[in-house]
């Protein structure tokens, strides 16, 4: 199935350390299909979602939820 969306992260500070170098301190755009939640392409970025603490959506601050 073709991915049918897209969204772009950023990761800042020590989240950095748990990226690939080529990933490292840029934008990284994240093709999906569905409804993921937003732990599953944090997780599949390779970075431990208890470690993020703050997520920016359309330049508003929002949970997990």
């Amino acid at each position: 199935m073709k991915p049918a969306h897209s969204a772009e992260f950023r990761f800042y500070e020590k989240l950095n350390d748990f990226l690939p170098p080529a990933q490292r301190n840029r934008t990284i755009l994240y093709r999906f299909s569905g409804h993921p939640g937003i732990k599953d392409p944090i997780e599949v970025l390779r970075v431990p979602h208890p470690e993020v603490d703050l997520i920016v959506v359309n330049g508003r601050s929002m949970g997990f939820d």
